[in-house]
């Protein structure tokens, strides 16, 4: 549980809007950098994938690589990808039906200054 009755990230901001919340509610950015903190779970394995499962076959291969590398430049932020930054990655990659060996590449892509 996140907060209140929140237990995904996507309830954040429905509990940020809620007036009655007596306590501040983190923003999706911090709520993300503390998921990315730490390995990625079964739990989050599975949010990751009812989020993304359904969308992926809606996207063209450049969509969807384009949300991994959105995801990987948050993760570069604060500095190189930590164990659990590249799990979760991973894990993001498979969710979009993006093959381990693309999902390296452009994991190093992003990373590489141009």
């Amino acid at each position: 549980m996140l907060a209140d009755s929140g237990e995904a990230i996507a309830d954040l901001a429905l509990l940020r809007d809620q007036r009655e919340v007596c306590s501040p509610v983190a923003s999706t950015l911090t709520a993300w950098r503390r998921i990315f903190g730490e390995p990625c779970g079964p739990g989050l394995a599975m949010e990751l994938h009812e989020a993304l499962d359904p969308l992926a076959p809606h996207l063209a291969p450049a969509g969807r690589e384009a949300i991994l590398l959105q995801g990987a430049r948050i993760a570069l932020a604060d500095g190189p990808y930590t164990p659990a930054e590249r799990e979760t990655l991973a894990t993001v990659g498979a969710a979009l039906t993006i093959c381990a060996d693309d999902v390296t590449r452009l994991l190093t892509v992003v990373r590489t200054p141009s």
